[in-house]
């Protein structure tokens, strides 16, 4: 009796948890804004390549299967894992938790009806783009081998992103930690499976080819994955394409291999995540071995001195001491920095031509982190009721504005100095090296202060951080065209143009911060 109640409780009980989600999300104008943007994404993809391709048709439905299926596989990785991290985690904050358990639900329940909810939200972000997606059927080039790969894929991801998302969110309580828990997970995941794919791929490979070497770096495995868009030529970790016959039988069975364990790792972490919310559902102090390890390896080594220095920080402006109060802000400041060091470190003395690579690798992590501390911004303050007491006292609104870019800007400087530095003594250089680094710069000069802004007025973060991007996108945007028009357009003018554009940018920017600031108007 025990156990055939526990099991209707189970299956019976995850409707209303669904039901609750949708009606909930229903009400969220960002749903309908991903929607919207991922169809508009898939919109511009087709109108680029239809209009500057003067291909036959099948070569032009092959490029366009191959683009739109990269694009997909992108907003899933970036969406899907940012939209499941905070289900179960809002409700720990919410103190809401607790209510659910006095239903007959069960941790099971709620935890799989929050991931049919989230899935549902996925499917609906493939269903924006899939109007576009049948074009490419109907122009030729795309047979049932590629189909199948492109819906095993995006399945596999967005499996693999759900299970991320929901980890993260059982683990952690705050939602800024539980985005970025939730997308390190999601690149574990992609990867594991990704390497595995991979191995079956290269050992079948081999076997045609008798032992030629083939993938010989990371960008070969994202280029196959369908990451990095390449129509049905393989590339072989050279400098030329060639056609591989792989037979069909032999796609049918490793995806079909790398559905089932996408399957068998999203059951694990419901397991797991429903035996963890059922132990940390109540709010309990930290223990005195917690308190021990925080004091004994998060204290400085010389309080003295740092006291005084953060003393003198303190007198000039609060807003950036209170940047580098935390010993988790400081914790992200010089572990980024000394991840970095050891990264490049490795990048110098290996194969000078995936320095680049590495490069990249490391600047979007830059990015990516940059971002989010950024669009995170006064996000505590607005919550805990300390940005009204911040705006009473006597600093002023320039002080505020100034100090929280300040305490961005030299939070992530150490790595970007890093970075510059190796940059520079690479082996290896690009013909066009100076322009892309002058344009990384005036991002970096840039980026706090759009994201402050835009983190003041949207309390979603990923909204917050896709507007950053929008308008650092564009002074390059509006240097290059205006370089175009000139007769004599040069790198030279270009970055006069692009200089000029981010200091206006920066001026409406702090205009915009001033106001909201000054006359209140932020959302909570």
């Amino acid at each position: 009796m025990h156990r055939y109640q526990a099991k209707r409780n189970f299956f019976g009980g995850i409707w209303p948890v669904v039901q609750r989600e949708l009606r909930v999300g229903a009400r969220r104008p960002f749903n309908y804004w991903v929607r919207v943007g991922a169809a508009a994404a898939g919109t511009l993809v087709l109108w680029y390549i239809v209009g500057n391709m003067e291909e036959p048709p099948a070569t032009i439905g092959s490029w366009l299967f191959a683009c739109l299926h990269a694009l997909l596989l992108w907003l899933i990785c970036l969406f899907v894992p940012g939209m499941t991290a905070d289900c179960i985690s809002r409700e720990k904050r919410e103190g809401t938790l607790g209510l659910l358990f006095l239903t007959p639900l069960n941790s099971r329940g709620i935890v799989l009806g929050k991931g049919i909810v989230q899935a549902l939200r996925a499917f609906t972000l493939w269903l924006a783009v899939l109007p576009v997606l049948t074009i490419p059927l109907l122009l030729g080039g795309v047979g049932r081998t590629d189909v199948f790969r492109a819906i095993a894929g995006e399945f596999c991801a967005t499996m693999l992103c759900l299970a991320a998302g929901l980890l993260a969110s059982s683990l952690v309580k705050s939602r800024g930690a539980a985005f970025v828990l939730a997308l390190l997970c999601a690149v574990g995941f992609i990867f594991v499976l990704g390497l595995f794919l991979w191995n079956c791929i290269l050992w079948q490979l081999r076997s045609l080819l008798g032992g030629y070497h083939l993938f010989a770096g990371p960008y070969d495995w994202m280029v196959f994955m369908g990451l990095i868009p390449m129509p049905a030529p393989l590339y072989t970790g050279g400098s030329y394409l060639t056609a591989v016959p792989i037979p069909s039988g032999f796609w049918l069975w490793s995806l079909s291999v790398c559905i089932l364990l996408a399957l068998l790792l999203s059951f694990l972490v419901v397991w797991f995540a429903a035996r963890r919310i059922e132990r940390s559902w109540q709010d309990k102090p930290p223990s005195p071995e917690q308190e021990y390890l925080v004091k004994r390896y998060c204290t400085p080594l010389f309080q003295r001195l740092y006291s005084r220095l953060r003393r003198h920080s303190l007198d000039r402006n609060p807003i950036a001491w209170l940047q580098q109060y935390s010993w988790k802000a400081r914790l992200v400041k010089w572990g980024l920095c000394l991840a970095f060091i050891v990264v490049e470190s490795m990048a110098l003395r290996g194969n000078p031509h995936n320095f680049e690579t590495v490069q990249t690798m490391l600047l979007l992590i830059l990015a990516g982190a940059y971002t989010f501390v950024g669009v995170n911004s006064f996000l505590a303050e607005k919550r805990s009721g300390a940005l009204e007491l911040i705006l009473i006292t006597p600093i002023s609104v320039n002080k505020i504005i100034f100090g929280r870019v300040w305490g961005l800007w030299k939070q992530f400087l150490p790595a970007a100095l890093i970075l510059a530095f190796c940059d520079n003594a690479a082996p290896v250089r690009p013909y066009d090296y100076f322009l892309p680094r002058f344009m990384i710069a005036c991002g970096f000069f840039a980026l706090p202060f759009c994201a402050t802004c835009f983190a003041l007025r949207f309390k979603n973060l990923i909204v917050a951080a896709v507007l950053t991007w929008i308008a650092l996108l564009l002074p390059p945007f509006i240097a290059g065209a205006s370089n175009g028009i000139e007769p004599d357009g040069s790198a030279g003018l270009f970055c006069f143009l692009l200089l000029y554009a981010n200091l206006v940018l920066v001026l409406l920017v702090t205009f915009r911060l001033r106001h909201s600031l000054s006359r209140r108007i932020y959302s909570f």
